[in-house]
């Protein structure tokens, strides 16, 4: 019996890492003349990520693509929205518009 590994499948891959970040935007009320509304923005970038995971006998390959969760917090108010494989930083930020 002779025991061969698949020698064209890729490497695995890293270790996927969650990412996080915080943005805080804060001021004071300012007295006299008309209130004004409060402006401010947010950058969501990146790519889509995947890595080609292999089980220890290197027969079941596949490929995992990352997913997660955006949040927003303003004023104690918490949205968020998932997002997956086929999304963009545009459809993420387009879900979160919707909220």
């Amino acid at each position: 019996m002779t025991w061969s590994k698949n020698l064209d499948a890729p490497p695995p891959g890293p270790t996927a890492t969650t990412s996080t970040g915080t943005l805080t935007i804060t001021g004071t009320e300012q007295g006299g003349g008309s209130p004004a509304a409060g402006t401010g923005s947010i950058t969501i970038d990146g790519q889509e990520q995947s890595v080609y995971k292999c089980d220890d006998s290197g027969r079941n390959c596949h490929t995992v693509y990352d997913t997660g969760t955006v949040s927003i917090t303003a004023n104690g108010h918490t949205d968020s929205r998932n997002y997956g494989r086929s999304d963009t930083p545009s459809t993420i930020a387009s879900g979160l518009a919707t909220l």
